[in-house]
């Protein structure tokens, strides 16, 4: 038989596990005559003021994590954590290719930057079958077909076509052939070049929508960690959690809480999108550059010239000097002109007029190529023009690098 004392002690005293609980009335001397509530707790458990552990406990609760994960750890990536990773790729992979890979590699940015496009497409396409109402009609649609966020999306989706090769060479937005001021330059243009980066901070915007999912259930995440931790201490029960949980979810955000954010977040994306569009038309870019006004000086040098070989090769060399002093080419292994064609070929006796850096030229990309083609003009039955090639390689990096 159990005695009183002792039947009266286990009436009144939390059977658990955890040598640690306290009893009611315990926790109501401990705790200044009242219970705490969860609030309180999750505060005091993150100051380590409900059980404070020493170094050495927190050290051995890590190495247990530690090789948990190594047994029986799995990486799980949500479609969130998917789209994020594209998007990111798809705003800071051309740059890191520019930057850290050989041209050998660009095929395979190619490849993925076309995957990442066919999947945002698929993601618009599904978003506006699943998440929209068309009961109503076409043009009364309820969710996400032709809200704001689908424009922004499809915006994004845009930008992309100029970096996809296939869609850029059936729509003609690749400059490959040479404009009416005899010149092609693809990205490697200035103008183009930073037209180029406006377009794709275009992009940014798909990571407002992807951030608000991710820190919402990063918030969801660790409030169910906090949960748990205090599920172990002993200092909740199952019961207590899922009250606490149900008073969360029926203290969610009001339908005029969720407006208020949606209009904030409208508004900060069209200031950023304006800033992008307004700050590069504030500096000033000269539609001529000091290589093509120099390649245009010495075309009229050539026609000048005509067959006086020694004015001809002097007027070379200055060039050459000059595009060596223009572009501060120190390094000889990355000259900035590349390649320099006169026509008429003549005077091939003496020191070389005409030349092409074959071994430079062979390791550039398209993009950074920059060709200045004059006019040709025929004068007794010959053609005179130049044709002078340039190396931007070291432009296009300082831009990525901007």
């Amino acid at each position: 038989m159990i005695s009183p004392m002792i039947s009266h002690q286990i009436s009144t005293r939390t059977i658990s596990a955890d040598p640690g609980l306290l009893t009611n009335k315990e926790l109501l001397e401990k705790h200044g005559g009242r219970r705490r509530t969860l609030e309180e707790l999750v505060v005091m458990d993150k100051l380590n003021m409900l059980s404070p552990p020493s170094s050495s406990v927190h050290l051995e609760r890590v190495r247990k994590k530690v090789r948990r994960f190594l047994d029986h750890g799995r990486l799980k990536i949500s479609y969130d954590d998917f789209m994020m990773a594209a998007t990111i790729f798809v705003l800071f992979g051309d740059d890191t290719r520019i930057l850290y890979f050989p041209p050998t590699a660009d095929n395979g940015f190619a490849f993925f930057v076309t995957f990442c496009f066919i999947l945002f497409v698929l993601e618009m396409i599904l978003h506006s079958w699943a998440k929209s109402d068309f009961s109503r009609g076409i043009f009364n649609v309820k969710g996400y077909a032709f809200s704001f966020f689908f424009w922004l999306d499809l915006l994004a989706v845009l930008s992309m076509v100029p970096d996809v090769a296939w869609l850029a060479s059936a729509f003609g937005l690749q400059n490959d052939s040479i404009d009416s001021l005899g010149t092609r330059a693809g990205k490697a243009g200035k103008i183009g070049a930073k037209s180029s980066r406006v377009i794709r901070m275009a992009r940014l915007v798909r990571l407002v929508k992807l951030y608000k999912v991710t820190s919402q259930r990063s918030r969801e995440k660790q409030q169910l960690d906090d949960l748990k931790k205090l599920v172990e201490l002993g200092h909740l029960n199952h019961d207590e959690v899922e009250e606490y949980l149900e008073k969360a979810n029926a203290q969610k955000q009001s339908k005029v809480g969720a407006e208020l954010s949606d209009i904030i977040t409208r508004r900060v994306i069209i200031v950023v999108l304006l800033m992008l569009c307004v700050v590069p038309l504030l500096t000033f870019t000269s539609p001529h550059d000091s290589e093509t006004e120099a390649t245009e000086f010495l075309h009229a040098v050539n026609i000048q010239a005509g067959y006086d070989c020694n004015y001809l090769e002097r007027s070379v060399d200055k060039f050459k000097s000059f595009m060596a002093q223009l572009s501060g080419d120190t390094n000889s292994n990355e000259p900035f002109l590349v390649a320099l064609d006169l026509s008429p070929t003549r005077c091939e006796t003496r020191t070389e007029i005409n030349f092409s850096n074959v071994d430079v030229l062979s390791h550039m990309r398209d993009e950074a190529l920059k060709i200045i083609a004059t006019d040709p003009i025929n004068i007794g039955g010959e053609e005179f023009s130049i044709i002078a090639t340039f190396n931007l390689t070291q432009y296009t990096k300082d831009q990525s690098q901007a």
